[in-house]
């Protein structure tokens, strides 16, 4: 899963989990992204690598830097205290991986989105306030979208780029071979024909990690 810190609280802070199947794509599977302090969006990360089982948590470092870490560790820490013999929690915290953003938000998300287009990366759930991000994001807006950026950390982390070798964490909820879904797009990003937007979502709506 990947994080992409609010700046301050005023903006949305990305959360977003996913796999590596062993079809070789990466899957978005979980939004639970939100705007909220930085005790908020740590804990609505711990609880959904609890429910991921997720061996690595991915977060930017660019704005909060170290303390971002210090955030997640109390969230683990505190969720561990709170679920004493829930084995989510008892086991050791994902691994923490800080990346630092060094390039602008275009030039970071046009390698993913062409994984969009190689059908190398699908929407593995109904995520629809992430498609919007992707979708309607232009450069010149003065937000920045926290979805889009952990979705870009998330992709770069379980993709099999660069030579890499894939690390393969096969989901039972996911279908590999099901379609890529309706194309999508962005004027500067191009169409993202992995962007499905078929059913899903959460049970009776809502954001069950923001509570």
């Amino acid at each position: 899963m990947a994080i992409d810190p609010s700046g301050g609280g005023r903006d949305v802070a990305g959360v977003i989990g996913g796999w590596l199947g062993d079809d070789d794509r990466v899957y978005i599977t979980h939004d639970v992204s939100l705007v909220g302090t930085s005790e908020q969006w740590s804990k609505a990360a711990v609880l959904l690598a609890a429910e991921l089982d997720a061996d690595t948590i991915v977060y930017e470092g660019n704005f909060g830097g170290d303390l971002n870490e210090v955030a997640l560790k109390s969230a683990w820490e505190q969720a561990r205290r709170e679920h004493p013999t829930d084995k989510r929690y008892t086991r050791p915290m994902p691994r923490l991986k800080k990346t630092t953003a060094k390039k602008g938000k275009l030039l970071r998300a046009e390698p993913i989105a062409q994984q969009f287009i190689l059908d190398k990366l699908r929407l593995g759930a109904h995520l629809p306030e992430l498609v919007a991000e992707w979708t309607s994001w232009r450069p010149t807006d003065t937000d920045s979208p926290g979805r889009i950026d952990a979705s870009v950390y998330l992709a770069y982390e379980l993709l099999p780029m660069n030579n890499e070798p894939a690390r393969v964490a096969a989901h039972p909820a996911l279908a590999p071979g099901r379609a890529a879904g309706p194309v999508v797009g962005n004027p500067y990003l191009g169409t993202l024909p992995g962007m499905n937007t078929g059913r899903g979502g959460w049970a009776g709506g809502g954001n069950p990690y923001a509570r």
